[in-house]
């Protein structure tokens, strides 16, 4: 029984052994795996057809999904460069490449002051609507709210009807369209 288990035990630390060390950063040895398995399924594919498996049979063959495959092969083609390596040419001094990266997750600092200000602009601009007509802009637009609300659940808030709550909203839009023309926001908007 051994000699039947033995060659595939050995085959599968090699493969395991090689495919670990293979990358720089430690790839997950289900990943490696997987990634081993498709890449036998290309092979095959090739050596079948002599042309490369198109990504929809490859689903297919080896039943993952696609978002799955895309990040196998993602994970397979990806360089990694070292965050100290240093760049730079004759004209410019050398720096990391760590200083050079940019960081997606975060807002630029601009744009972050550009809503600030065009915030700060909107909330000096409602105070020129009534307490009414403020209420029902902010519940109808979900400003500092979670959601916004239709006419005829302001309209139970207020004891008007619907069509009283649109009217209201159409004033108040009228009169912010003329105050920011005197702001000078409209433009922004």
């Amino acid at each position: 029984r051994f000699i039947t288990y033995a060659p595939w035990w050995i085959k599968y630390f090699i493969r395991k052994t090689i495919f670990c060390k293979d990358y720089m950063i430690k790839i997950p040895f289900n990943v490696t795996e997987l990634s081993y398995r498709l890449l036998k399924i290309e092979e095959l594919h090739l050596l079948k057809t002599g042309n490369k498996i198109p990504d929809s049979e490859l689903i297919i063959e080896s039943g993952i999904t696609k978002s799955k495959l895309e990040f196998i092969m993602n994970a397979r083609t990806s360089n990694t460069v070292s965050l100290d390596t240093m760049n730079g040419n004759e004209y410019d001094n050398d720096f990391q490449s760590s200083y050079s990266i940019r960081d997606t997750k975060s807002k630029n600092p601009e744009e972050i002051l550009q809503e600030n200000e065009l915030s700060k602009d909107i909330m000096d601009l409602l105070t020129i609507l009534t307490p009414t007509e403020l209420n029902v802009i902010k519940l109808r637009f979900a400003i500092n709210c979670e959601e916004n609300l239709s006419c005829r659940e302001i309209g139970k808030m207020f004891n008007l009807s619907g069509e009283g709550v649109r009217q209201l909203e159409k004033r108040a839009i009228r009169k912010l369209k003329n105050g920011s023309k005197q702001l000078k926001l409209f433009n922004e908007l």
